[in-house]
């Protein structure tokens, strides 16, 4: 029989490791950015919509030395494909045969010579319209081009309730604003033209038809300080950058305050800020505070189904973000979750934990004890790779055999890491 609260408890350290994740990636590419500013942060479902569009291509292509001949000839009156024949020292079917691709081509008309043609003899390329489908995205709320193949993260959902249990997400624009949208692309059209791979391309002459097909969501993060100032950031890739740690990067999609984006180096792009994406985010950020009042309990219950500590010698301080401050004795089991905090407290001076399920609520842990400190330093300092770490995690689990306890397990993991010579 499946153990539930081992089953539980993994889901709780995937969606906390996930955290940890975003975290990584924010500070390793996001200039002075630092969780502590913010007292909420969450991942959110956004949606992205997807459109047909029908539309006119416009190629260009190296005419033929006769196609072009004959084009002139036309151009200058001479449309009979007996005298174009006897002119160009070519069959009369063949003359017939290129005047009817002239024709298929556009380039000539029942009067003559079309503009289409003219323009190709000015260019010297034969110059075609030929009717074609593309399929675009577009940013779900404001309408921007957006292509989801920017975003790294590859959970795209094709509704908000795949995106995970109490994901928060947007909702994407009604109908009547999908008219306007459609509406607005028709007239300025070259806003959207070779934005990423799912754009329209280059060469579009004009607009036919646009059909709305689906509203898909991926994820991205949002995140609120104590004034009241909110930014949704999405991580993606550069596959041109040529250092492969520049590849990926942090794109802002939304804030209520630009300075905000300009303080952590997201300033200059385009981001959302418009009167509709804004009462979008308003209403989300409401629905968000809702289930943060009402379930303050089961936030903290979560918390304590990850954390293996002594809760009773261990200090929780209430707020945004929730505080927890432990000492030695707070550790009264070894799982996973001790590790990675132990790294986290020891490389940052602090864990956190965001898991994705608590509507932006999030813990701090944090640590007043020296020794603690000193060994979640060092383990840090020796476990630089995942794969160092894993050959730490292996040792203390050889070492610990089937004993349990807290104060053992750090005299343990204190022993294999001082054994651990630090690198140049």
């Amino acid at each position: 029989m499946i153990d539930k609260s081992e089953q539980v408890w993994s889901f709780l350290f995937s969606r906390y490791m996930e955290g940890k994740a975003f975290l990584s990636s924010a500070w390793g590419s996001i200039p002075e950015f630092s969780p502590n500013e913010f007292c909420y942060i969450t991942p959110l479902a956004y949606p992205v919509a997807v459109l047909e569009v029908d539309v006119m291509e416009r190629t260009r292509e190296d005419f033929s030395v006769v196609e072009k001949a004959i084009l002139k000839m036309i151009k200058n009156g001479i449309s009979e494909p007996r005298y174009i024949a006897r002119l160009l020292g070519i069959t009369e079917s063949y003359a017939e045969k290129m005047k009817r691709l002239l024709y298929s081509n556009g380039h000539i008309g029942k009067a003559g010579i079309t503009e289409l043609g003219e323009e190709s003899l000015k260019e010297d390329k034969s110059i075609k319209l030929n009717e074609a489908k593309q399929k675009i995205y577009v940013d779900g709320i404001a309408g921007n081009p957006i292509s989801i193949r920017e975003f790294i993260n590859e959970k795209v959902f094709r509704s908000p309730a795949k995106s995970g249990s109490s994901v928060p997400h947007l909702e994407p624009i009604d109908q009547v604003e999908t008219e306007q949208l459609i509406r607005s692309i028709r007239a300025n059209y070259t806003d959207y033209v070779d934005k990423g791979e799912f754009s329209l391309h280059i060469n579009v002459d004009t607009i036919t038809d646009i059909t709305f097909v689906e509203t898909k969501y991926a994820i991205a993060y949002y995140l609120e300080n104590a004034a009241g100032e909110c930014m949704i950031i999405c991580q993606c890739y550069d596959s041109t950058a040529k250092s492969m740690k520049k590849r990926t990067y942090w794109r802002a999609l939304y804030s209520n305050r630009l300075s905000l984006l300009e303080r952590y180096g997201l300033g200059g792009q385009e981001v959302t800020h418009d009167y509709m994406s804004s009462a979008r985010v308003t209403q989300m950020r409401e629905l968000l505070e809702e289930e943060r009042k009402t379930k303050e309990e089961q936030f903290l219950n979560q918390v304590e189904q990850l954390c293996p500590f002594n809760w009773e010698k261990t200090q929780i301080e209430i707020d945004d973000p929730v505080r927890i401050v432990i000492s030695k004795d707070s550790i009264g089991a070894y799982n996973k979750y001790i590790l990675n905090m132990l790294y986290g407290l020891g490389r940052q001076g602090a864990d956190y934990i965001i898991l994705g399920i608590t509507f932006g609520r999030y813990a701090v842990i944090e640590s007043q004890d020296e020794d603690l400190l000193e060994l979640a330093r060092r383990y840090a300092l020796v476990g630089t790779s995942k794969e160092k770490r894993a050959s730490i995690a292996s040792a203390v689990d050889g070492l610990l055999l089937s004993e349990q306890g807290g104060a053992l397990f750090l005299d343990v993991l204190k022993k294999v890491v001082e054994s651990i010579e630090l690198d140049d």
